[in-house]
């Protein structure tokens, strides 16, 4: 009886690991982007960022900076694109206005 409540302890921790690997995988790779953002490296950081959005495509913050890199490859349609829809959201802050000018 021990082993079978010991294994079914382990599944639960287990599961909850696996469950909250995404949201840890793409701060991860927001952390990576932005190590590439301070770097110069804006083609990998943009690789990176939307890799990490792929996981969490509601993140305000990863979305201002995927506007950002755009602007700083001089993808200014792109940024305005991105940044538009920003704006919009119930949680916008002064940096989503102050982004699109």
């Amino acid at each position: 009886m021990k082993k079978h409540s010991l294994l079914f302890c382990l599944l639960i921790v287990f599961s909850a690991a696996t469950f909250a690997q995404p949201e840890q995988d793409a701060k991860q790779l927001y952390e990576t982007a932005r190590t590439f953002m301070r770097q110069g490296d804006y083609d990998n950081a943009l690789l990176v960022i939307k890799k990490a959005l792929e996981k969490d495509p509601n993140n305000l913050e990863m979305l201002k900076d995927l506007e950002f890199i755009y602007f700083l490859q001089r993808n200014y349609e792109k940024a305005i694109e991105t940044g538009k829809p920003l704006i919009d959201r119930a949680d916008a802050d002064v940096q989503s206005f102050q982004m699109l000018g």
